[in-house]
């Protein structure tokens, strides 16, 4: 995937979850500009942000950094919510997603 097509993915996410710049930074913890920096690829993600964002939204840190491999981190593989449905629900719920419009994602 080139450069432009995945800074088009990752703004097509974040308008389908109707996130603006601003619920993005206070989500993430980072400024509105850095926010705006990393979706506009004025900068690169660096592996501080492209954590935060994975954590906050289940994207890919690998994918944020590189733009290859999957956009979205495979959730039945990721030990963290593997089995604990009470935390998928309060991830799901915290970034206001469905467990039908979670699959869709994935």
């Amino acid at each position: 995937m080139d450069t432009e097509d995945k800074y088009t993915a990752l703004n097509s996410f974040f308008k389908e979850l109707n996130k603006t710049s601003d619920d993005i930074a206070e989500e993430v913890g980072m400024s509105r500009q850095q926010v705006e920096n990393l979706l506009k690829n004025r900068c690169a993600f660096r592996e501080n942000a492209a954590r935060k964002f994975s954590e906050c939204y289940g994207l890919s840190p690998s994918w944020l950094m590189t733009g290859t491999g999957s956009m979205l981190l495979n959730w039945v593989d990721n030990v963290d919510f593997a089995g604990k449905g009470e935390r998928l629900e309060l991830f799901l719920k915290k970034r206001g997603l469905s467990k039908l419009e979670a699959g869709r994602l994935a």
